[in-house]
């Protein structure tokens, strides 16, 4: 697992690049700033990513429950560490002092299939929301990609684009490591569960499914 792996950020940013109309996609990097005493409950990181984070000064005490157990481990980070948070653990954290830290969420090919698992959950509540409302048959798909990006970070067109462009790279690369193949064989398993899932592939440019399909019969 590397950094350099990261699929989010370079995605979003290369969006923001060509993007004229404002609206930009912001990316996962993030400057906290902490008051003592501040605390973030319980939660998993946004999108089932991964994440780093670094105190710059200050001290945390991150508290986190290991997925499917009762296995719970609490640690204290100081000024010049850096802790890593796996996806879909639960944690909290507590600023023991005034903290200044750097984060970075970042997504790999290793949890894309939680990623898009957690985009179709999403949608499903966005759909139930809307039946509730009586309001889903004058929503339209733009509007529920919409509600579904500012709900998760990312909306179903945004994951396949991110997708296919994760891909390419990894075919171009011409890297034939077994790491690098693995990644080939999880980002075409990914893009492979979007195709299958006919209620939602609808919300994706033709053309760039038939994009898809090609690159995944390469």
């Amino acid at each position: 697992m590397e950094f350099s792996d990261d699929l989010l950020n370079p995605f979003l940013l290369e969006i923001n690049k060509h993007h004229t109309s404002g609206g930009n996609c912001e990316d996962y990097r993030f400057l906290y700033w902490g008051a003592k005493n501040s605390f973030t409950p319980l939660h998993t990181d946004v999108l089932g990513s991964y994440s780093w984070s670094y105190n710059v000064f200050g001290k945390k005490l991150w508290t986190f429950f290991e997925p499917g157990t009762s296995k719970k481990i609490t640690f204290t980070q100081g000024t010049n560490e850096c802790v890593f948070v796996p996806s879909m653990w639960q944690h909290t954290v507590e600023n023991l002092e005034e903290t200044i830290s750097v984060n970075h969420n970042w997504v790999l090919p290793q949890n894309l299939t939680v990623v898009w698992n957690l985009i179709v959950t999403e949608s499903l509540s966005i759909e139930d929301e809307l039946k509730k409302w009586g309001t889903e048959d004058g929503v339209t798909t733009h509007e529920k990609e919409n509600m579904l990006r500012s709900c998760c970070g990312l909306n179903v067109g945004m994951f396949f684009l991110m997708t296919v462009r994760g891909l390419v790279l990894n075919i171009v690369c011409d890297d034939n490591t077994l790491r690098n193949t693995n990644e080939r064989k999880q980002l075409r398993d990914a893009l492979n569960e979007i195709m299958s899932d006919k209620n939602l592939v609808g919300r994706i440019d033709k053309n760039a499914v038939d994009f898809a399909s090609r690159l995944l019969d390469w």
